[in-house]
């Protein structure tokens, strides 16, 4: 498929050309469409329930777009791993994922378990890529979204 092919059928589809020059789209701009481009990266399993807020930023985060990736996070966002304080607030969140990305140029992430119980989404997140690994790592995380945004993650590695 041509380039000009692919920005057709993604207009058509209404989603965007993430990764070829355009940055990742906006929660409430994307609408549904993110889960399905999402599953077109196979970050999303099919048959999985799609989520705006958390399919996008997994999208921004596998194109290590650090401003598509923030926009997803509430200012005062909080973050724990294996149950300890992993970051505090938008500013740490930024200097800790600018260093992951520019470290992980290979980065993949797949989601092979979901579930969303109200403003908690429950994910199984595989990640290849990780600062140059190739190893993949598996995640449980818990993701709290109010009013648009992830106000808490809980990684368990």
């Amino acid at each position: 498929m041509t380039l000009r092919a692919l920005y057709w059928l993604l207009t058509v589809l209404n989603l965007s050309l993430v990764g070829v020059g355009a940055t990742t789209p906006p929660p409430r701009r994307c609408g549904g469409s993110v889960s399905k481009l999402a599953q077109s990266m196979n970050i999303l399993a099919a048959g999985l329930p799609g989520h705006p807020v958390i399919d996008g930023h997994l999208v921004a985060y596998q194109n290590r777009d650090l401003e598509g990736f923030a926009s997803f996070f509430s200012a005062e966002i909080k973050s724990f791993k294996n149950g300890q304080d992993n970051l505090s607030g938008i500013s740490q969140l930024r200097d800790i994922y600018a260093k992951l990305f520019s470290a992980s140029p290979n980065l993949r992430v797949r989601i092979s378990e979901r579930r969303i119980e109200g403003e908690y989404i429950f994910d199984t997140e595989h990640v290849v890529g990780l600062r140059g690994s190739e190893n993949e790592i598996t995640a449980k995380v818990k993701y709290r979204v109010v009013d648009g945004k992830i106000i808490e993650m809980h990684l368990s590695i």
